[in-house]
């Protein structure tokens, strides 16, 4: 499953097999649900990878589209990076696509970010 894989990713990547790290790293990712993605992301976040991780959320922001959730996450993993307008256009992007039960903290964030 994507958990034990990117478990053996990281094994491959410490014993130096660099190449088999990052084909088994591309065909779990390819084969990876938007919720996968979205939890590997955070998983980065709080290893302060953020670099890593905006990049697995753009990537599950481009395999999803139409799913409010990813806009948010890419748009929290640019914030922490310091982009305000890249989070502001996202937060946005997710505010227009979210259940009305998120609209309310997504609000705030953007409000947030606009008096910072």
């Amino acid at each position: 499953n994507f958990a034990n894989n990117i478990v053996k990713v990281a094994l491959l990547s410490n014993m130096g097999k660099s190449e088999e790290a990052e084909s088994l790293k591309t065909i779990t990712f390819v084969n990876a649900t938007e919720i996968e993605l979205n939890l590997y992301g955070y998983q980065l976040i709080n290893k302060n990878m953020l670099e890593d991780a905006k990049n697995v959320f753009f990537m599950n922001l481009q395999r999803f589209p139409e799913s409010w959730n990813v806009y948010d996450s890419y748009a929290e993993s640019l914030n922490l990076l310091g982009d305000k307008a890249g989070a502001i256009k996202n937060y946005n992007l997710a505010l227009s696509k979210a259940p009305d039960d998120q609209k309310e903290r997504i609000q705030q964030i953007l409000e947030n970010l606009d008096n910072n």
